[in-house]
């Protein structure tokens, strides 16, 4: 299984910081691999909330990941997962109030199934590296648009 875990802070408050990356239709605006979220879900988002994401992998490879929120502990924790015929997949999303707004830790977990769990030694050397660049502009964006 391959991890990463990304340390972030924002000027904003628990609360928006939460509530921003929560609703993971803002994806694409921070994660370069994304190419569209759709919310597949009626109402409010909270747990049960479900979201389609179509990523951009190899070249012209697109993939649709399902994303399930399975915890919801607004402004603290929010947990994100999925899977799909090759992969499961679980991101865990803490918020830490300080004096200076909200410290954001991402820690993202992935697993190849079938045959291509081949390919997990492999996943494991890039994964910080596909979740450092997934992360990097969610701070530069909460603190610009979120208010």
């Amino acid at each position: 299984m391959a991890h990463s875990i990304n340390r972030l802070h924002t000027h904003r408050s628990a609360a928006l910081a939460f509530d921003y990356i929560s609703d993971f239709t803002h994806a694409s605006l921070w994660d370069p691999r994304t190419q569209s979220v759709r919310k597949l879900t009626q109402g409010p988002i909270g747990l049960g909330t479900r979201f389609m994401l179509r990523a951009r992998l190899l070249g012209p490879l697109r993939l649709d990941f399902p994303y399930e929120i399975v915890e919801y502990a607004r402004p603290r924790v929010l947990v994100f997962a999925g899977h799909t015929q090759f992969f499961a997949y679980r991101e865990r999303v803490s918020f830490t109030p300080d004096a200076g707004g909200t410290s954001i830790e991402w820690a993202a977990e992935m697993k190849l199934h079938s045959w291509l769990a081949l390919g997990n030694p492999i996943l494991s050397l890039v994964y910080q590296s596909i979740g450092d660049d997934a992360t990097s502009g969610i701070a530069l964006l909460l603190d610009q648009a979120a208010h």
